[in-house]
Formats: C-alpha cells, sequence, structure tokens
C-alpha cells in the first residue's frame, strides 16, 4: 500500500476508533492464524494475542511465544507498543521526505466499505451471541473433543493429565445443558496436573500434625493413633478356620498353594514354592484370618471333590464360606482396615458370583465400592498418589487399587449402576507404569481399564453410534501394541470387542423401529461379527488365564449369547448366512463354557447354570421350526 493510503486509511481509522471497543494496534509480525487467512493482525493493547484470535478463541502464536508469566507478559506487551510506536514515527518521518502520491479514490472507497461491512457482522454476531448465552470458545471447543486416555506407546513416557472423556460433537442432551462456563473451566482443569496439597494439607491432616507435635493425637477425624479394639480381634481370631478345626494346617498350606497359583497375581503374592505357602499361611492367620479363609475357599475349586485335603467333609466349601460372611460382617467395626483386608476386597470383588451361595451373596458392584472406600480410608495420607512413597509398597498398593477399579467398572457396566470413583483418581490408575517394577500384566490391567472406561463413557450418554467407534477406537489404538504380547495380549482384545458389542447392542436394541434400512442391517452384522470375534479371542487365550479370568470377564461370554439369541427372537436376521454365524457363535460359547465349567469345581453351579440357561433360550426360541432347533 503506498504512503498515501496509509494516510488515508489513517484518517478513516481515526474516524472510526471513537466507535470501537477496544484499541487496535498493528502487529509487526502478523501471527500464523491471521498469516493463513491472510488478514490484518490486529493486537490488543496487552500484547498477549491478536484480537482475532482472541474473539474466535484461535491459538494464537503470539500468546505461545512468551511463557504465561505475567510480568514477562506485560513486558513483552510494552515492548510490542514501543516496537510499533517507532515504526510510525519512522514511517512518518519517511512520508515527509516523499511528495505526495495521487490517491486511488475508487480502492480507498472499496477498503473502506469492505471494512464497514466486516465491522457491522462482527457486531451483529456478537450482539446474538450475547442474546443467547453462548460464548465462541464453546462453539469453537466443541468442533474437536478431548478424548480420554491418550495413552503413549512408551508407558514411560511424561504423563499428561486426561480430558474429560465425555463428547459434545453430536449434540446430545448431556452436553447442551452444560453452560459455557463450567465447559471452560473443565478443559482447563483437565489439562493441570493434580495437586498433591488437597490430600497432604486437608484440614484433616493439619489437625494431625499440630496435634502431634503437642503430645495430644486426636482419633475422631482419620482414625489416627486409634487403638485396636482388642475384644474385636479376639473375636475375629475366633473365626481362624485352623483354630476352628474345619482345615488342617498342612491341608491349608496346600488348598493356598492351589488358590495363589491361579490367583496371586490379583494380590501380588507370586511365589507358590511350600516355604513361602506355609510363611504366608503362618503369618495370614494373625493378620487376617478373612484372607485366610477366602484363599482356601478358592484353592477347593481347583481340587478333586474327593482329595484328602477336604478331610471327608463334603460341605467344606459352605462352612468356609460362612466363616467369610461372619468375619466380612465385622470388618465394618474397625478402620482403617489393613492391607491383606484389601487383598481379600480384590479377591471377592473378582469372583464375586462364583462364591455366592443361597442367602450369602456377594454383590460384586457394591464390594468393589466398598473395597475402594476403604482402600482411601486406609490410606489417610492417599500415599498411594504420591510420588515420595516407597516403591515397593507403592506398587503392590497400586496394583490391588487398579484390580478394584477394573471389577467396578465392568461391575458398572453389566448392572447399569454408576462408578463411584471420580476421573481424577481413574485417571491416576497408569501412574503404575511410571514406576520401574512394573509388568507387563500390570500394562494389560490399565490397557482393558482405559477400554473399559471409555465404554463406560459411550454408555452413559446418549450420542451417536459413529462417536462411540471413534472414541474406542482412538484408545484401542493406544495400547494396541500390548496385543502382541503374550499370553495377556488376547484379553486386551477380548476387552475390546466386547466393548464393540456392548455399543452395537445398544443400537440395534433402541433402533427397532428401523430394522428394514440399509444401516440398520449393516450395523447387525457388525455386532455378529464383533460377537464372534469375541468368543474366538477366548478361544484363543492360554487355558491358565482363562481360569484366572474374573467371573465379570466370564460373564461377558453368557452376556454375547443371550445377544445372539435375541436377535434371532426379534425376527430381524434376514440373511442366511448371518443365521449360520449366530448358530456357530452360540456353539462356540456353549463349548467353552463347557471347559470352564469341567475344569473349576464351582459349589454354586456358577457356570453350568448358565450353560442350561442358554440351552434352555434355544429350545423356546427354535420349538415351532424343527430344522432350527438343531442350531
Amino acid at each position: 500500500m503506498s504512503a498515501s493510503d496509509d494516510t488515508n486509511s489513517g484518517k478513516y481509522e481515526g474516524t472510526r476508533s471513537q466507535k470501537r471497543k477496544y484499541k487496535f494496534q498493528r502487529a509487526l509480525i502478523a501471527c500464523d492464524q491471521c498469516r493463513k487467512a491472510k488478514t490484518r493482525c490486529n493486537y490488543l493493547t496487552d500484547g498477549l494475542n491478536c484480537f482475532r484470535c482472541k474473539n474466535l478463541s484461535l491459538n494464537c502464536s503470539l500468546t505461545n511465544s512468551s511463557p504465561p508469566n505475567k510480568s514477562i507478559a506485560l513486558t513483552r506487551g510494552n515492548a510490542l507498543q514501543e516496537t510499533a510506536k517507532l515504526i510510525d514515527r519512522e514511517h512518518d518521518d519517511v512520508e515527509g521526505r516523499q511528495p505526495p502520491k495521487k490517491r486511488v479514490k475508487g480502492s480507498d472507497e472499496r477498503l473502506n466499505y469492505m471494512e464497514n461491512k466486516l465491522e457491522h457482522i462482527s457486531n451483529c454476531i456478537d450482539l446474538l451471541l450475547r442474546k443467547n448465552n453462548i460464548s465462541q470458545t464453546d462453539l469453537i471447543s466443541s468442533v474437536s473433543p478431548p478424548i480420554s486416555f491418550e495413552t503413549p506407546i512408551d508407558s514411560r513416557l511424561e504423563y499428561q493429565p486426561i480430558p474429560s472423556t465425555v463428547n459434545s460433537s453430536n449434540g446430545s442432551g448431556h452436553n447442551s445443558a452444560s453452560t459455557s462456563a463450567s465447559a471452560e473451566d473443565s478443559k482447563d482443569t483437565a489439562q493441570q496436573p493434580h495437586d498433591p496439597f488437597f490430600h497432604i494439607e486437608s484440614p484433616y491432616n493439619s489437625l494431625k500434625t499440630t496435634s502431634s507435635q503437642l503430645g495430644m493425637p486426636f482419633s475422631k477425624e482419620l482414625a489416627y493413633a486409634a487403638k485396636r479394639d482388642l475384644t474385636l480381634q479376639s473375636i475375629i481370631y475366633r473365626y481362624d478356620i485352623i483354630s476352628r478345626n474345619i482345615v488342617t494346617f498342612e491341608n491349608c498350606v496346600k488348598l493356598v498353594s492351589l488358590c495363589l497359583k491361579y490367583y496371586g497375581e490379583w494380590i501380588s503374592v507370586m511365589s507358590t514354592t511350600d516355604d513361602d505357602c506355609t510363611r504366608f499361611v503362618a503369618d495370614t492367620r494373625l493378620r487376617s484370618p478373612l484372607l485366610l479363609a477366602i484363599c482356601t475357599l478358592l484353592g477347593l475349586r481347583h481340587c478333586d471333590p474327593l482329595n484328602e485335603f477336604r478331610g471327608g467333609n463334603k460341605n467344606l466349601e459352605f462352612e468356609i464360606l460362612q466363616i467369610v460372611q461372619q468375619l466380612f460382617s465385622l470388618t465394618t467395626y474397625e478402620l482403617p482396615q489393613p492391607k491383606e483386608f484389601m487383598q481379600s476386597m480384590v479377591l471377592i470383588t473378582n469372583y464375586s458370583m462364583s462364591l455366592s451361595f443361597e442367602h450369602i451373596y456377594f454383590d460384586g458392584w457394591w464390594v468393589s465400592s466398598y473395597g475402594l472406600i476403604q482402600f482411601v480410608t486406609r490410606e489417610m495420607n492417599v500415599n498411594l498418589f504420591l510420588e515420595s512413597n516407597d516403591e515397593p509398597e507403592k506398587i503392590g498398593n497400586f496394583r490391588l487399587w487398579n484390580h478394584l477399579s477394573l471389577n467396578h467398572l465392568m461391575y458398572c457396566i453389566s448392572s447399569g449402576r454408576p462408578c463411584m470413583m471420580d476421573e481424577l483418581r481413574l485417571d491416576q490408575c497408569r501412574n503404575i507404569l511410571d514406576l520401574a517394577d512394573s509388568t507387563t500384566f500390570d500394562g494389560t490391567i490399565v490397557a482393558e481399564l482405559s477400554i473399559v472406561l471409555s465404554l463406560y463413557n459411550c454408555l452413559q450418554y446418549q450420542e451417536l453410534l459413529s462417536v462411540s467407534e471413534k472414541e474406542l477406537n482412538s484408545t484401542f489404538r493406544d495400547w494396541e501394541y500390548l496385543t502382541e504380547q503374550k499370553p495377556n495380549g488376547d484379553r486386551t482384545s477380548m476387552m475390546f470387542k466386547f466393548s464393540k458389542v456392548m455399543i452395537y447392542r445398544r443400537y440395534i436394541f433402541q433402533n427397532r423401529d428401523k430394522k428394514e434400512l440399509k444401516e440398520y442391517q449393516s450395523i447387525l452384522k457388525k455386532l455378529i461379527k464383533s460377537c464372534d470375534e469375541l468368543i474366538t479371542f477366548g478361544e484363543k487365550l492360554d487355558k491358565v488365564e482363562l481360569i484366572k479370568l474374573p467371573d465379570s470377564y466370564k460373564f461377558s461370554f453368557v452376556t454375547v449369547a443371550t445377544v445372539l439369541l435375541n436377535l434371532e427372537k426379534m425376527k430381524i436376521v434376514k440373511r442366511a448366512n448371518d443365521h449360520n454365524a449366530i448358530s456357530s457363535c452360540i456353539t462356540k460359547i456353549e463349548m467353552l463354557l463347557k471347559w470352564i465349567d469341567q475344569n473349576i469345581n464351582y459349589y454354586n453351579s456358577f457356570i453350568s447354570s448358565y450353560i442350561q440357561l442358554i440351552s434352555q433360550f434355544k429350545r423356546t426360541l427354535f420349538a415351532d421350526n424343527p430344522l432350527n432347533s438343531a442350531r
């Protein structure tokens, strides 16, 4: 632009400046966004970002080029203003030395007309947004919603906080209900690391520190320095299964060794040598009769009903189960509970369905919630989440916490009940991968936890199927490298397929009125395929790993069978190939369940009852069609 043009535009700029809300200054170097848009880059007087980026909530390179320090930002803003003044002064000097150039009236008029129009449009948009109480930040941020658990391939990479997994791109009711302020606040909060001050310097902990210094320890707030109830302890020790002659010490050691062989990994007890098992039984008798009873009960499912370990007692399981129930009921009277109690909660949560019998019922969702509550009560300073903790103790605590969290989410999905943990606590589950002693099994648990959390968030809200698919696929890609590691890799793939089954199941069952549409039939085919792939991974799973699976995982096979049979009941399957695929998949499920039932002695008919249910469902469904009854 010529000098005369600048002079002319400056005259019009001065006329308009009285009407404008902001005081603009021309940037020496345009920011990246303005260069892309090929437009002027005017920055505000604070010098932190340009007006266009601020107005459209864009990422301005002027802001990114300086650290978020107030004093530095002000200095930089002043420097920009001083630079602008120097340029204007030099420009005026040059203008004074040059002869005036001829004005191009048409160009000036067109430029001024366009500027006036743009200003008018901008004012209209601002007015509409203010009337509807909408912020431009919401409009921009809703275009690219964050995805939860964006975990790097290398687990040792620096930890980044996980944003909320709630999607806002589908226009669903739960998103529209949130205000612009809350959305912006949650976005800012998600980018910040958790603050240990919240745990360390809570009012209760401050009182604990002060009272300790004064020699006046309190015990009403955080069970600090609380004395154990000796009467209660004597009652608990009376329920020791060895002292009550329910099993001998030698037989108890053998049964516990069987339990630790299959389930020790869940409670961080890896060694199963005779000496270690003997020491474990001797120590656990004193520390936690509850844990000893549960380990003995789980060991019984891996020995023959006529085995000498039983001592000829056919009701041995039920007697031990009654002891477990009585000891479990006494735990509510003592806070905090020891580590052995947390190990007991993990085992009961993992196998709640196969441990329950008659009037003794363990609700997996409730037990896992209770275990997590007791865990936080025990960790008075929440040492689990602090970097200063001893690593051997910390990794053991992390494992117990992660196993409880994973099973809690699985029971939330199976029972349709809410999660009892906040997202920060779920986020911190993967910090175990930063520890040097973490194993492949720990990585598998975190991967499954990530996938299940994504599934839980998808099922919570009425979002589009395509959005749920993208979210699950993105989470799985973060952990896909674990699928190459055996024997746990197939478990991660199996959990991903289960998640796909659940989102397709929801779409198919909720949109029955669209069953004639091509899209509906396409998704129906995806559902059948995902069911078959899930069972295929279950068949490929190492047999020992199959036995180790928690009850909620085994129940997923039953879920797939009932989903497929309900598809036949709804009469929405059109193609013969799909009928055959369903028939083949159900047959594989029955064979898989029968193998589990034959290799684990369940005293409550946990698996055999489901086999009977599937068989009865098939007979009822195909009773009118003898040709189909062969399925």
